[in-house]
């Protein structure tokens, strides 16, 4: 290539990608909405941490402590107690969104509470 030379078309040689309706399994925001969308990705992110936490991590800790049963058990009964608990306090009406709002934000507030405990206790003495 010289100076003043022209770029070669590279352009032609890409053909156009097919038509959003020849690829069944694509959906648009504006087809699936917003909150259709959000479900979508909400429901593969759950499904792969649950699938990671009973394949991956609930056997492991299982051969680390004889008392990991007792703790998953415990665990997955807070869980339920907490989103029941936030259901009961926003009871169903128009605005059931509060609830399901409600519940992520008090689990992450209680874990991050939970995590500052420990950092506390660990680097106390130091």
């Amino acid at each position: 290539l010289y100076p003043g030379e022209a770029l070669p078309d590279y352009g032609a040689l890409i053909p156009d990608p097919p038509p959003i309706a020849a690829l069944p399994f694509i959906r648009t925001k504006a087809q699936l909405g917003f909150a259709g969308g959000a479900l979508a990705g909400g429901l593969a992110a759950g499904g792969m941490l649950l699938t990671l936490s009973l394949l991956h991590i609930a056997p492991e800790s299982m051969e680390l402590s004889r008392n990991a049963p007792v703790f998953l058990t415990i665990g997955f009964y807070a869980g339920l107690l907490l989103e029941r608990g936030t259901t009961a306090a926003f009871p169903e009406s128009a605005d059931r969104g509060r609830a399901a709002a409600v519940t992520p934000m008090a689990a992450v507030a209680l874990h991050s509470f939970m995590d500052g405990i420990i950092y506390a206790v660990t680097f106390a003495g130091r």
